[in-house]
């Protein structure tokens, strides 16, 4: 089996450094050296309390720019999120730490979240280019699960483009019917929809630093946009979601369970936006006589958005529920 000698884990996000730390003890019982690259200043100060010098704090670099095509298919350009000449500095200060590692250590192994943001496609690039090997992560919506690929993740995946592979998997009915069971017994006891402390949390010293950081290492990771977060936060607490009872057993329906607005399948793989999906929805159960019921995503924190659904529910008369999903 190969072993790498250094396994390089691409930090951008508080959550990425506790999935990444939660592998970290089984690479080093296995003789594997682990390195933190980190870019938001935030997240640096937190790997260096844990974890040392093992975590290297990316700056500002002008080595390596990308071509336009990358930039403009990066999450920060299609979401506005960052300027092309901001994502410049970004992908050409993290191509550039990775040569500097790539230069230090000969057997390197990456680990990036799902590599549609600049970061992640900077450090895929090097990967590429050099000859090292790369993996992509994004956390399962199976319980326990995390799904690991070579490519990317969602359409950018080998498994997307190579989906024949999972007729190797020998499963049995009997097996997948065990396998339903648990999950849907799972499901149902420990549903928990977190849908007002998703929207209503956020650490201001965090987002200061994140924010701010740029002026320590050069390097814009996200927007200046204090003010209105602090708008979003009061306009959250305001914000009531008044959920809609419907005997679901009882009714012929459509249901349209709605997506994070800026998910990254939306933003980079569909023609077609949150908002026109709904409009699609709100027309055909208008013309097959049939009941729309609407689910907001748990994890939704745009509250723009969902007062823009409460509108729209108010206008066309659909349904807003917060049951179970199976």
């Amino acid at each position: 089996m190969y072993t790498p000698k250094v396994m390089v884990f691409l930090c951008e996000e508080i959550s990425h450094t506790k999935f990444f730390f939660n592998m970290e003890n089984a690479f080093t019982a296995m003789g594997i050296d682990c390195i933190y690259l980190v870019l938001d200043l935030y997240v640096y100060t937190y790997m260096n309390k844990r974890v040392g010098k093992r975590a290297i704090l990316i700056k500002k670099r002008l080595d390596k720019y990308p071509t336009k095509e990358i930039i403009y298919n990066t999450k920060e350009y299609i979401e506005q999120e960052l300027s092309v000449q901001e994502i410049k500095i970004l992908y050409s200060s993290a191509y550039s730490y990775c040569e500097k590692i790539g230069e230090k250590y000969s057997d390197v192994f990456f680990i990036c979240s799902q590599g549609v943001k600049t970061g992640e496609i900077a450090v895929k690039d090097y990967a590429k280019k050099n000859g090292k090997k790369i993996l992509f992560c994004e956390l399962s919506n199976l319980p326990g699960k995390t799904f690991f690929d070579i490519e990317g993740s969602n359409a950018a995946s080998y498994l997307y483009k190579n989906v024949e592979i999972l007729d190797k998997y020998d499963v049995t009915d009997d097996e997948y019917k065990k396998w339903r069971e648990k999950y849907l017994k799972c499901k149902y006891q420990k549903h928990i929809i977190k849908q007002q402390v998703n929207i209503r949390k956020f650490n201001f010293f965090a987002g200061i630093l994140s924010r701010f950081g740029y002026l320590y290492t050069g390097i814009k990771t996200r927007k200046i946009d204090l003010y209105q977060k602090f708008l979003m936060v009061v306009r959250a607490r305001m914000l009531n979601v008044s959920y809609d009872v419907v005997d679901l057993q009882n009714l012929d329906y459509i249901f349209f369970p709605l997506q994070v607005s800026n998910d990254s399948q939306i933003l980079l793989n569909s023609n077609v936006g949150l908002f026109e999906a709904l409009a699609v929805s709100i027309e055909r159960a208008k013309k097959e006589q049939l009941e729309l019921i609407v689910k907001l995503h748990p994890a939704e924190k745009n509250v723009r958005v969902i007062e823009k659904i409460l509108k729209l529910r108010k206008r066309y008369g659909f349904k807003i529920v917060n049951e179970n999903t199976l």
